[in-house]
Parts: C-alpha cells; structure tokens; sequence
C-alpha cells in the first residue's frame, strides 16, 4: 500500500491512472517489445538454418502472398471493429449478430473463391516470375490456405478489440506469437527445411483458429447479447451486402494500397537482382525495421484517441497529431543510432558471416525508417479527419513513382542501390506531401 501511494505522487503515474489510452498503449507495448523479440529471435534461427538463398526464397513468398492476396481483403476487419464497437456499447443484439454474419459472410465467400483460384495458380504464376518460381508458387499456397483457416481467429480478437479488452488482446497476440515461432522452428530444426517453416505456419493457423472458436462461448457468458456461432451462420442470408461493403470500400483501398508498397520492394527486388542479394536486403530490412515495432501500438492506439481529440476541438486535435507524431520520431531516430553503431557486430554475430553484405545496406535503410518515424499518425489523421481519399490518393501515387523510379534506376547502378534509393526518395517525398496536406486542414 505504501507502494502504491508512494507511485500515485508520481505525475506519469497519476496520468496512467486516469488516462485508459495511455494504459491500453503502454499494455500494447509491452506485447510490442514481446513481439520484437520473438521476430529477432525467429529471423535470426531461419537466416542461419535456411542459409541465404533459402531465407531470400522465404521473403520472397511471403511478398509474393502480400501482393496476391489483397483482393481478399475488402477491408472487413476495420469496418467491422468500427461497427461492432459502437454496437457493443449499446448492448444492441441484433446490430451485433449482423455485423458478425456480415464479416463472415464476405471474408469466406471472397477467401474461399479467390483464396482457392490463387492456391491453383500460384505455382504458374511465380515460375514466370522467379527462378524458384515454381517452389516459391508452392508454398505460397499453403501460406494462402493458412490465411483463410485463421478468419475465425481474427473475429475473435475483433470483438475482445470492440469489448475494450486490450490488456487481454495484447496477452493473446504474445501467444500467437510464441506459436508462430514454435511451431515453424520446431520443423526447422527437426530439418524440414522451408518445407518446415511453411506447414508450420500452418499448424500454428489451425491452433488459433480452433482456440477461438471455443474461447467465444466464454464471451458469450460475459455478454449475453452476442450470438452463438449458429445464430451468426444462420443470419447470413438475412444480412445485405450493400450498406457494409461500402462503409469499408475506402479503408480496404487504402489498406490494400499500403500492402502494395510494402511488399514491393522485395517483390521487385526478386525480379532484378539475383536471389542472394534479397536475403541480403530482407535482413537488412528487417534489422533497421526493429525499431519501428516500438511505434506500432502508438498507430494502433492513435485510431481511437484521434477522433476523441478532434470531437474536443481542432486545436486539440491540432497538437496531439504534431506532438505524437515529433516524439515517434525523434525516438525513432534515437533507437536507430545505437542499432547502426552496433550493426557489423550484432549482425555478423548472430546472422553469421554469409550476411555481411547486409550491414553496407542497413546504413541507407535507416533513413528510410527515420522518415517513417515521423509519419506514425499519419493514417489515423486522414481517418479521423474524413480525408480517406486523400491518403489513396498519394498511396496511389506513391505506387506508381516506386515501380518506373526501380526499375529506371536499376539500369544506373545496381539492383540493391536502386531499391535502398527508391525507398529513401519515395518516404522522403511523401512525407512532405502528407504534412502540407496536414497542414493545410488544420489551418481551414
């Protein structure tokens, strides 16, 4: 008690009482830096076993599936978390059996018809691609399958995000993660390969799914108002389309936009340069990545405290956006510095000697993501301001400069120089963009 007391006289303390944005932040970066190490430790186990090449194969499906499978997003996962939030506080049963027959309506109906035609002509499609094309087609099907196996999963953490129990989400996705490692690793090691990795994640798809189905009865005794899983199925055929589709048409355009860019790189990368130099660039790319996993629930959080701050006043809105958005960066920044200054040793050391050439490529990366550092609100302004079709517009953009800009400027230099350039000048240039956009809103 004395404790406690002694904590309460503390400003940051006392703020964390009252503020449950701060509180659900700080419990989502706990899972956040949890996370971070389960993917420097998975990274790390997959480069050394795999070897270069087999990691290169590695980043190359899961871009090549990134890309393949944005047409079965339509965005429901938003929509639905924006719809199903409102409901929930209304303790409205039928608004809430809707909104969950109508996501699983659209997400298995567009999974199961897209997601089967991608499986099928995946290993087609990436022989023309790739020159492993035909195994990088393969497994990239099973990563496919994988995807439409964990929907039930993503409406179970769907309606925890809606119920406000982000302190049992963040425990939950720290398991997800301990399975996604486990289970892959376990294959790997046991010498399966990247045969192993892929039917891992699979196996660790399957677990989830399967918890979540029986964990939602718990839900359901907690609130009484949620339909079972027979009412939800039942309800499909009394649920229209129409009215959710195009709630969700403009975040599933701009989502699936950002899905292109950050996929491209790699993708591209497969295609011009040789399958050594994109191990070398994903490990790069994901060394310098490290620090921004410490701003992902800053984003996340940023969803629902900005449309808070903009209900209170323009200003308020105004210097929450350019005080989030200074101090994301500036940490950003300051976690970067000691990550480069220790990159010949930490990677050398524990990716090995093979990925040395990815110490000379983390360097320019870096500013990549010290740009990105500043843009952490930028998502949630354009959402919270109603400016969705400016963000799609510039994602849009953004797309079409990259490609031409790699491709022009692999024939310059080489393949890696021109991806690292690409990336700088794109973020560079569209931060710019964004924040005249931003300031010209708030200044109406």
């Amino acid at each position: 008690m004395k404790i406690d007391r002694f904590l309460n006289r503390i400003p940051f303390f006392k703020r964390l009482q009252k503020s449950v944005f701060l509180k659900n932040t700080i419990f989502l970066q706990i899972g956040s830096v949890f996370y971070l190490g389960i993917a420097f430790i998975s990274s790390i186990v997959y480069a050394r076993v795999l070897g270069v090449e087999g990691y290169a194969i590695y980043g190359l499906i899961f871009a090549y599936v990134g890309l393949a499978t944005i047409p079965m997003s339509l965005g429901t996962v938003d929509s639905t978390l924006t719809l199903l939030a409102s409901a929930h506080e209304e303790a409205n049963e039928k608004k809430i059996k809707d909104y969950l027959s109508y996501y699983l309506k659209i997400t298995l109906s567009i999974s199961l018809f897209i997601g089967v035609i991608l499986m099928i002509v995946s290993p087609f499609i990436a022989a023309r691609l790739y020159l492993n094309g035909a195994i990088i087609g393969k497994l990239a099907a099973i990563i496919i399958l994988s995807k439409i196996i964990l929907i039930f999963y993503d409406v179970y953490l769907i309606i925890l995000q809606a119920a406000n129990k982000i302190k049992k989400v963040a425990i939950i996705e720290a398991v997800e993660k301990i399975i996604y490692l486990i289970f892959p690793i376990t294959l790997v090691l046991l010498g399966f390969g990247l045969n192993g990795l892929i039917f891992g994640q699979l196996l660790a798809a399957s677990t989830l799914s399967i918890y979540a189905i029986f964990a939602y009865s718990r839900i359901k005794k907690t609130y009484d108002f949620y339909p079972t899983w027979l009412d939800i199925i039942y309800n499909h055929s009394r649920v229209s389309l129409r009215y959710y589709v195009k709630f969700s048409i403009l975040i599933a355009v701009n989502k699936n936009i950002g899905s292109i860019m950050s996929n491209l790189p790699i993708f591209l990368l497969g295609i011009i340069a040789s399958i050594n130099n994109v191990g070398y660039f994903k490990i790069a790319f994901a060394y310098t990545a490290l620090s921004s996993f410490v701003l992902s629930p800053v984003s996340r959080m940023l969803n629902i405290q900005f449309p808070k701050s903009k209900t209170i006043s323009k200003r308020n809105f105004k210097i929450q956006f350019y005080k989030i958005s200074l101090l994301s960066g500036l940490i950003n920044i300051l976690i970067l510095i000691p990550m480069l200054i220790l990159a010949p040793f930490l990677i050398k050391t524990f990716y090995g000697q093979e990925y040395i050439p990815s110490i000379a490529i983390s360097y320019p990366l870096s500013l990549y993501f010290a740009i990105s550092g500043f843009m952490v609100g930028s998502g949630a302004f354009y959402r919270a301001a109603n400016l969705m079709k400016q963000s799609i517009l510039i994602n849009i953009a953004q797309s079409i400069v990259f490609i031409p800009m790699i491709f022009g400027l692999s024939r310059l230099t080489d393949p890696l120089t021109a991806t690292t350039t690409s990336l700088i000048s794109m973020a560079a240039l569209f931060a710019l963009i964004n924040f005249w956009i931003i300031q010209k809103y708030f200044k109406e």
